[in-house]
């Protein structure tokens, strides 16, 4: 397979993810433009190798931290081993990855790892 034509449907797939984004990840978009917090990026693709790459759900570069967004979906035990080859794989390259689910999100329960404390919520809260 040509790294290019591989690369060019990954940069297809991103684009869609970008466009449409899951009530979860919207919900992070908010926070992240509210806020501003440029160091925080959306569908980012992760390169393992020039015929293997992942796009993530967000990407703290301050933390170098990949933070994923599960659906129910991720509790499929074939799934399941699915994410931890993921896992292992980017964390390989050094990168941590921290996982929650769309239920703790939607309910503005973020992991630290994305920099959107209790304070910023309780904040956003007010105008939204």
């Amino acid at each position: 397979m040509d790294s290019r034509k591989y690369n060019y449907g990954v940069s297809k797939a991103r684009e869609s993810l970008i466009n449409n984004p899951t009530p979860s990840e919207q919900l992070i978009l908010d926070y992240i433009k509210f806020y501003n917090l440029k160091h925080i990026q959306f569908q980012k693709v992760i390169r393992i190798n020039p015929y293997k790459s992942y796009i993530a759900d967000f990407y703290n570069k301050k933390t170098n931290t990949i933070v994923e967004i599960d659906g129910g979906y991720h509790n499929d035990k074939d799934q399941i081993k699915k994410d931890d080859i993921r896992n292992r794989q980017i964390m390989n390259k050094g990168i941590a990855v921290v996982r929650t689910t769309n239920r703790n999100i939607l309910s503005h329960n973020f992991p630290p790892q994305l920099g959107i404390t209790k304070k910023m919520v309780k904040q956003y809260r007010k105008f939204h």
